[in-house]
């Protein structure tokens, strides 16, 4: 497994690679590349799931983790894009929060259409921090 970065636009795009299907902690290692690399270079983000051949019903979980994560601590935005015909088959029997756009260029399209992270998400996570 491995994560590839790659710059369009002013966005990041990380490529996800391999079979994430029961691989926990591999898993829990990309997830922590994308974060830092985040971390150190704040932007717009997206995931690109073309190149995962396998992944389970944790390995998306992990991967909404990751979106409300960088939200939440980083105030920034990932987009999941292109997702493999794997990807899709557990994305069809699972309950997902995070949208999940057909293709890469259409995610980074999303960004500009979409005025929610700056006040919208503020709002959103100052009522998750006051309970309301």
């Amino acid at each position: 497994m491995t994560v590839e970065f790659q710059e369009r636009n002013d966005v990041l795009v990380a490529t996800l690679s391999g079979d994430y299907a029961g691989a926990q902690q591999e898993y829990k290692q990309d997830s922590a590349t994308v974060y830092q690399r985040l971390g150190e270079h704040p932007q717009r983000i997206v995931i690109d799931l073309q190149k995962v051949t396998g992944i389970d019903r944790r390995g998306l979980t992990g991967l909404e983790k990751l979106c409300w994560k960088v939200a939440k601590d980083l105030m920034q935005e990932i987009r999941l894009s292109n997702p493999s015909p794997e990807v899709k088959t557990v994305l069809d029997y699972v309950d997902f929060s995070i949208p999940v756009y057909e293709t890469v260029d259409t995610a980074i399209e999303s960004f500009e259409d979409d005025d929610f992270l700056e006040e919208d998400m503020k709002d959103l996570l100052s009522d998750e921090t006051t309970g309301s």
